[in-house]
């Protein structure tokens, strides 16, 4: 993954470079014995330090950056998973009190991802890493990579170079054939897909029913047509109404204050993620189902509990409409077990009225795992993803 490296020129006329720089790159700059580290002064930075006089900082990867690489990491434990029956997705690995996170390992096997295209930087990079954390084969793994940009390398036997193919179709095919809930009124929500990269496509039209087609009919179409269009990520509708609901893809929505009272259960975050047999790691689950008992014991009833696609559920209280008021009473009823939605402001505590959530029988775009009702069964779409061996 990389980061960002800014260098903040001297004088005031002159603006800050920011550049990205992959780890690789980082490890043989951080040798030059010019650089001079200074003390950080954020969490979100990684390095900062002076050269030639000029002020340097180097930033953690950015959200929007390792969003992206969890997705294609995800989608290569699905191959994994399905090809050899178990992997393990962000497994640490201490040596002589340094650590180091390997991306997936599957039959002893170590993977590690690119999302960019490696070059000789990358390869000598892992050839340090591999004698660091004595790990003896590494399989390197990447979207974007061809045959082509390998053929100037210099690549060790023990490294394999792989590429991932990504491929489209399940998702295309399970959005045209997707059941639209219509216990959900879509009509005045605000509805968004996000794909692979994090670029959301929003709705252009208000869903309005006519004499030819009803709400659902119309989303239907709206779905499919940016199925074929991107690779699907998740599938969003707003839970607050909206007078203008397309405007909401800049957050100037309107909102009408009814609410389809729906919170989510999410799982405790660990590393180590155990694939054994499906593409949803059951520690998560189960973490997941433990918070889940506990706040279900909260409740006098509910209406329905959909497996959320990755790691945890959306409990639907209700199918009818409730105000902000009623909102922030539910929510402080589930805390801490359900993820919180409110804040402070100086009339006191209020619901954020632009949260959105995954459409219900929509599919998680990494994980393959459809959001549907759970009764203890997750559906589970195969794969159609793979592994190409290219040196």
């Amino acid at each position: 993954m990389t980061m960002k490296l800014v260098k903040w020129k001297n004088g005031k006329n002159k603006p800050a470079v920011s550049t990205d720089i992959k780890p690789e790159e980082w490890d043989e700059m951080s040798k030059d014995e010019t650089i001079k580290f200074l003390p950080l002064k954020s969490e979100w930075e990684h390095a900062r330090f002076t050269k030639d006089g000029i002020l340097n900082i180097l930033y953690k990867t950015n959200r929007k950056t390792k969003a992206k690489h969890d997705f294609y990491n995800q989608r290569l434990i699905n191959v994994l998973v399905r090809d050899n029956g178990e992997a393990y997705k962000s497994v640490f690995r201490d040596i002589e009190g340094e650590r180091t996170e390997l991306d997936a390992i599957s039959k002893g096997e170590v993977y590690e991802l690119k999302t960019y295209i490696p070059t000789q930087k990358t390869i000598d990079w892992y050839i340090h890493k591999m004698e660091k954390f004595d790990i003896e084969h590494i399989n390197l793994v990447s979207p974007r990579v061809k045959a082509e940009h390998l053929e100037n390398l210099d690549i060790p036997n023990n490294i394999s170079v792989y590429r991932l193919n990504i491929f489209k179709e399940p998702i295309f095919k399970w959005f045209r054939e997707m059941e639209i809930d219509t216990r959900i009124n879509y009509h005045y929500r605000h509805l968004r897909v996000m794909d692979s990269n994090l670029r959301f496509a929003f709705q252009e039209r208000l869903m309005s029913p006519s004499k030819k087609h009803t709400t659902e009919t119309k989303l239907r179409k709206h779905f499919i047509k940016i199925a074929a269009n991107c690779l699907v990520w998740k599938a969003y509708y707003s839970l607050n109404q909206f007078y203008d609901p397309v405007y909401e893809r800049t957050g100037r929505g309107r909102g009408k204050n009814m609410f389809i009272p729906a919170f989510d259960i999410d799982t405790d975050k660990h590393h180590g993620h155990h694939y054994k047999g499906h593409q949803y790691c059951e520690d998560c689950v189960k973490s997941a189902k433990s918070k889940l008992k506990s706040a279900l014991k909260k409740l006098d009833n509910y209406s329905e509990i959909y497996f959320s696609g990755a790691k945890g559920f959306h409990v639907y209280l209700d199918w009818d409409e409730v105000d902000e008021k009623k909102m922030v009473e539910l929510n402080q009823l589930l805390s801490p077990e359900a993820d919180q939605f409110t804040f402070m402001r100086e009339e006191g505590v209020r619901f954020d009225e632009h949260r959105i959530v995954k459409f219900p029988h929509s599919i998680c775009g990494d994980t393959l795992c459809a959001v549907e009702p759970y009764s203890g069964d997750i559906v589970e779409v195969e794969t159609t993803d793979n592994l190409v061996l290219l040196k």
